[in-house]
């Protein structure tokens, strides 16, 4: 049972113990509460070893973010916003930020493995917590098959893509099996090659229209529409 949260005193550890109802008067606001509550649960249950820096779990953030997906979306999300593409990936920052800085509150709160599950579980209740986690599970699941089908259309010939997809999925369960830092050393590899990739289209996509309004300008074309 938790009947004994930390407090700092003299010990030799750093660390006396208080009686499980005297905290609670002691740490009023409720964000004290949760912390405190936190640093029970961690304590009190078994826990992952922690190998990851913050590096480590800044790169794991960017490659859930920054992937295949950025190959796949921009087409068609350009087709249906139209003019307002930008206004359109203006908001979907804001919303990445949101759910970036919320999932890290969460994080320093509730310090155990569980993630999304222990998040509902904690603030909304058992039911909450049982349908957040499955429903991070799809999610993921969801997002891994058509990022890797994505993948399998950019690198394999046609009648070979899904066998790829299915390949690239196996390696990277196989990465993943063989431990978390093998896992954040592959994704740091793999979010500095998209972003040089972009860049790359980028700079590309620049050049194409300033060589073509240069020529443009001494040709004495305009690519206006009539009557503007």
């Amino acid at each position: 049972a938790l009947t004994q949260p930390p407090v700092r005193g003299s010990s030799r550890s750093g660390m006396v113990s208080e009686p499980f109802g005297s905290w609670r008067g002691k740490y009023s606001h409720p964000k004290q509460r949760l912390m405190i509550q936190g640093q029970l649960m961690a304590s009190s249950s078994p826990s992952l070893l922690r190998k990851l820096g913050l590096g480590d779990a800044i790169v794991i953030g960017l490659g859930s973010m920054i992937g295949a997906g950025i190959f796949a979306s921009f087409a068609p999300a350009a087709a249906a916003a139209g003019a307002g593409l930008l206004v359109g990936l203006a908001i979907a920052a804001v919303v990445a930020y949101c759910n970036a800085s919320s999932s890290a509150q969460l994080a320093a709160q509730y310090p155990t493995s569980g993630g999304t599950y222990v998040y509902g579980r904690e603030r909304l209740g058992d039911w909450a917590g049982f349908v957040a986690g499955w429903g991070f599970v799809i999610g993921k699941t969801a997002s891994c098959a058509a990022m890797a089908l994505t993948f399998a259309a950019y690198a394999a010939p046609t009648g070979w893509q899904k066998p790829t997809a299915v390949a690239a999925i196996l390696a990277l369960a196989a990465v993943n099996y063989f431990g978390v830092t093998r896992t954040a050393a592959l994704t740091r590899v793999i979010v500095v090659f998209v972003l040089l990739v972009l860049a790359v289209v980028i700079a590309a996509g620049l050049s194409a229209s300033i060589r073509r309004r240069y020529w443009a300008g001494l040709t004495g074309e305009c690519s206006c529409d009539k009557g503007e």
